[in-house]
């Protein structure tokens, strides 16, 4: 019964939308490439077919040739929405102004709160070399120009007294290596929200780059610590305790032994020394 309903809601986005209206083929053209994203995060580019992107929208393959000609054309879109949603997040962050810290600090916030929304999920994919080559050409000088603002980004928080000098290009891969990997492992319904995820990502960032606090550690790794830092101490009180006591032993017998000694040359002393 819930995989009829859900067959049912796939087909009212789909057949629901006015074909003739702009925004009601923009909207099946999300609804393709959300498909067709996700039938590539599960099997692969080169292992997913036109066909297993119809099946998953339910049409025939003959009517998704109205919307596109290829599934590159579709790769390309994803890739497309994907450098879109960071340009955005960038430029949306820069115009809410601050320092640059600030700046890198919203940036991380928003791109990765686009990454893990359902669309985002979808088209966060890493098989650049998999588009057509003019389409590849395409996102990576986007993607350049990206770079090249996060560098300088970068730039002006070390500018700004927030960050001490560093390579501004490993800076930036150290980040966006890390960001554009989430996909891999996100999942609408793990433990983390996307909202706690970019949150921390971005706390994360700013902490790495400019030697801020981390956020508290869990409260298991803290009792571990101070488990550790516990034993340390008692097992440390421990040498120190008997260190002592034998110091204290020491000097008793010490102190014993010279006592006696003076006793016994005191008898000495007192008894009469004959002659010859």
């Amino acid at each position: 019964m819930a995989t009829k309903r859900a067959v049912a809601k796939a087909k009212g986005r789909w057949t629901g939308l006015a074909l003739e209206s702009d925004a009601g083929r923009e909207a099946k053209m999300r609804t393709l490439i959300r498909a067709a994203g996700k039938a590539f995060g599960t099997k692969g580019f080169h292992n997913t077919t036109l066909d297993d992107v119809a099946a998953a929208v339910h049409v025939t393959k003959p009517a998704l040739y109205r919307y596109v000609r290829s599934k590159h054309q579709l790769l390309y879109e994803c890739h497309r929405i994907s450098i879109g949603m960071a340009e955005r997040a960038f430029a949306d962050s820069e115009a809410a102004g601050g320092r640059a810290v600030d700046v890198l600090h919203r940036f991380v916030l928003a791109y990765v709160l686009e990454l893990t929304s359902e669309l985002g999920t979808c088209v966060m994919l890493t098989e650049y070399y998999s588009m057509l080559p003019e389409d590849n050409r395409r996102i990576q000088q986007r993607r350049r120009v990206l770079d090249t603002a996060l560098r300088a980004l970068v730039g002006r928080c070390v500018d700004e007294g927030d960050a001490a000098p560093c390579d501004a290009k490993l800076a930036v891969f150290y980040c966006m290596g890390a960001i554009n990997n989430i996909s891999r492992w996100f999942s609408d319904g793990g433990a983390s929200s996307g909202f706690v995820v970019a949150s921390r990502f971005a706390d994360f960032t700013v902490a790495a780059l400019c030697g801020r606090a981390a956020p508290p550690a869990s409260k298991s790794a803290s009792k571990s610590a101070s488990k550790s830092a516990s034993k340390s101490a008692s097992k440390s009180a421990s040498k120190s305790a008997l260190k002592s006591a034998s110091k204290s032993a020491s000097n008793s017998a010490s102190k014993s032994a010279l006592k006696s000694a003076s006793q016994r040359a005191s008898i000495t002393d007192s008894v009469p020394r004959t002659t010859d």
